[in-house]
């Protein structure tokens, strides 16, 4: 059964069954990057996605729009995770885009 969740005032995941409540949760933003045409975006998905080997819900997801990476996605159970995830992302892209200028001499 698919599981359903809300975030209490301390991001800690929560249980709901109150589509009213749940909806203002949907889609909400860990964390959003925009740079030179890609964008790396971390939400709050509210509905379960699997479980990870813990057993814990997957709700959490990273995702990369444009650039060499684009279509990259990563998942996580809590948004402490996601927060870490979003910034390990954006780590990835700038040593990526900083060994490319230093191959150019820029």
């Amino acid at each position: 059964m698919i599981g359903y969740y809300i975030l209490d005032d301390k991001k800690q995941i929560v249980p709901c069954s109150d589509f009213s409540v749940l909806s203002k949760y949907l889609g909400m933003s860990v964390g959003r990057v925009s740079h030179n045409g890609v964008e790396v975006s971390t939400v709050f998905m509210a509905m379960e996605h699997g479980r990870d080997n813990l057993g814990r819900p997957i709700l959490f997801e990273t995702m990369v729009f444009g650039g060499p990476h684009d279509g990259f996605q990563q998942r996580y159970c809590t948004w402490q995770e996601a927060e870490a995830g979003h910034e390990s992302m954006l780590w990835v892209l700038t040593e990526e885009r900083d060994r490319k200028l230093d191959e150019l001499g820029i």
